[in-house]
C-alpha cells in the first residue's frame, strides 16, 4: 500500500522504490547486530523502560508533526 502511494502521488518510479527498500534493509541489518551487542552488555531493567519511553515519544512526535503534504 505504501509503495502504491509513493508511486502514484509522489511520482517515485519502480526502480526508486527498489533502491529505497534495499537501502532500508541494508541499514536495518547492521543495526540489529549493534542493538544485540548493546542489549547484551546492558541491564534489561533499564533498557526496556527506556525503549518504551522513546517509542512513545516517537509516536507522539509522528502524530503531531505535519506530514509536509504527503497525506494531504
Amino acid at each position: 500500500m505504501a509503495a502504491t502511494i509513493l508511486k502514484d502521488e509522489n511520482g517515485i518510479s519502480a526502480v526508486g522504490l527498489g533502491i529505497l527498500s534495499n537501502a532500508l534493509l541494508i541499514a536495518y541489518g547492521p543495526s540489529t547486530f549493534l542493538s544485540a551487542v548493546v542489549s547484551d552488555r546492558s541491564n534489561a531493567r533499564f533498557l526496556l523502560p527506556l525503549g518504551l519511553a522513546l517509542s512513545a515519544l516517537a509516536n507522539f512526535a509522528i502524530a503531531f508533526i505535519p506530514a509536509a503534504g504527503v497525506l494531504s
